[in-house]
């Protein structure tokens, strides 16, 4: 009896050791593991509950247009950059160069022909008022208006430009002299036969012309002056009288002026 009490003894001694042999051994296990897996230095820090303010303005955070790029350029890409400076541009294929110059060279001839063209028809004729004044007694027609000089009624086949005693007197347009004549009533007179069946003729002139019959004169040309021989209408003191006839019909000298 004695001899089995002796035995269970030994046997809780026995695991009493083991028991803290394990202990012991899971006690090295953890201090292992926290020495070599857990992070040096790793400490926690108070959380900075601070408001943040920048130390620069927006304005100083807009990019700056022009300056370089603060990226670095590789060797690779700096070599690629010189190769396609270095590169030329591929040339245009023969034929479509050829067709250009052809295109420019058809359009040149064009443009020629038609200068030429327009220098080969006659120019538009050119219209200038006869003297330096405003129309003072119009164009009537067929109608009937009362003359003061005369106190009756007729019609007034030309147009009248108030003036100055000596304000040179112009061609209207081109044309050629074909008569210089003394008028009891309208004094001295200019006629001057114009393209297209016109004719035009200026009344009231000084006495000494700077044309003859058989000039040939340019629009804006000096014909003489105006003076105070055009009695018939006298009552309306210096002008000029100017009338226009189209064909052998006496027509406003004013449609000829709108041209100019």
């Amino acid at each position: 009896m004695r001899k089995m009490t002796r035995s269970s003894a030994t046997l809780s001694e026995d695991r009493g050791f083991y028991v803290i042999l394990f202990l012991c051994v899971a006690a090295i296990a953890i201090a292992g593991y926290v020495l070599f897996f857990t992070p040096a230095g790793s400490k926690t820090e108070p959380l900075d509950t601070a408001v943040y303010e920048p130390t620069v303005t927006p304005d100083d955070m807009q990019p700056v247009l022009g300056q370089p790029d603060d990226t670095p350029v590789t060797t690779q890409d700096a070599a690629a950059t010189a190769a396609s400076a270095e590169t030329p541009a591929p040339a245009a294929p023969a034929s479509a160069t050829d067709d250009t110059q052809a295109a420019t060279a058809a359009a040149s001839d064009a443009a020629d022909d038609a200068a030429q063209e327009a220098l080969a028809q006659p120019s538009a004729p050119a219209f200038v008022r006869p003297v330096a004044g405003d129309l003072s007694e119009p164009f009537s027609g067929d109608e009937l208006v009362y003359q003061q000089t005369f106190g009756d009624w007729r019609t007034h086949t030309g147009a009248d430009y108030s003036t100055e005693l000596g304000a040179r007197v112009y061609a209207i347009t081109d044309g050629k002299v074909s008569a210089v004549s003394t008028d009891a009533l309208y004094g001295t007179c200019v006629t001057l036969d114009h393209a297209d069946g016109l004719q035009t003729i200026y009344k009231g002139l000084s006495a000494k012309v700077k044309v003859k019959e058989g000039d040939r004169v340019k629009a804006g040309d000096v014909l003489g002056t105006v003076d105070d021989t055009n009695v018939a209408e006298a009552s309306e003191g210096p002008h000029l009288h100017v009338e226009a006839i189209q064909n052998g019909t006496h027509i406003d000298p004013e449609t000829l002026l709108s041209q100019e």
